[in-house]
């Protein structure tokens, strides 16, 4: 089990289209 760090950026409902995540935090 990761922890990852998300930065999300969500579209107009909440989609995941154009949903950016930043995964690299692993504790």
């Amino acid at each position: 089990m990761f922890t990852y760090c998300a930065s999300v950026t969500f579209s107009n409902s909440g989609s995941l289209i154009g949903t950016q995540y930043t995964a690299g935090c692993s504790e």
